[in-house]
């Protein structure tokens, strides 16, 4: 997890710099990547209960409720 974290964050760095210079200003870059991950973090909030909620709880009970093989004594 901890790599998959800094990988983000250097690409997200990588990106805002990219956008920098085609924009002409470094704040532009960083603006931009920074409403992209909100508009992310919008769209997850509002879907949370399909993308999250559900799909978690989906595990749980097949977790607990995992059938395990009956030994047979005949």
């Amino acid at each position: 997890m901890l790599l998959l974290f800094f990988f983000i964050v250097f690409v997200s760095i990588a990106i805002a710099y990219a956008l920098a210079k085609v924009t002409g200003e470094y704040y532009w870059g960083f603006l931009i990547v920074a409403g992209i991950y909100l508009l992310i973090g919008i769209f997850v909030w509002s879907a949370k209960e399909k993308l999250l909620r559900l799909p978690i709880m989906n595990a749980l009970l097949k977790q607990l409720f995992k059938e395990e093989p009956e030994d047979e004594e005949d």
